[in-house]
């Protein structure tokens, strides 16, 4: 079964010296765009990089614009408005769920669970934050001394 955060298609790249447009086949699929010459598994991945923001652009009609590694970032038009909504609803999907962990991960990891008496720190917790978070013993050792 597919994943609602892959996506994958002929779109339309707009190159970054020459402003011409060429056509390639994408795959979206955890975090990474890829481009290839044509729809098949045997073909070389002609360049692989991180989405981190999708925007719907008004420069050219059905167009999106990427943001990539390096604050780069990556025009491309699909054939109908459904389908740059189907790319965008993907990749905004992907981001999101992205987000969403990153919270988690940022409200475990500082230890909050370790305030309130009715919650344990599971191992998965701890190793889901790097093995930083603190135990109930540990963080009461640090009120107590008024730290």
């Amino acid at each position: 079964m597919r994943s609602p955060t892959t996506v994958d298609g002929y779109l339309e790249q707009r190159g970054h010296h020459l402003k011409s447009w060429r056509r390639s086949y994408f795959l979206f699929e955890d975090g990474m765009l890829l481009r290839k010459k044509k729809d098949d598994p045997s073909a070389k991945v002609l360049h692989e990089d991180r989405v981190f923001d999708v925007l719907y652009w008004s420069g050219r009609s059905h167009g999106l614009c990427l943001k990539l590694r390096g604050d780069r970032l990556v025009y491309l038009t699909a054939r109908s408005e459904e389908d740059a909504a189907r790319w965008h609803d993907a990749i905004e999907r992907y981001l999101v769920q992205q987000r969403c962990v990153e919270d988690l991960r940022r409200v475990l990891c500082r230890g909050v669970p370790a305030f309130h008496p009715r919650v344990r720190v599971s191992r998965a917790d701890n190793l889901f934050c790097g093995g930083r978070l603190n135990s109930r013993r540990g963080h009461n050792q640090h009120r107590e001394n008024g730290n």
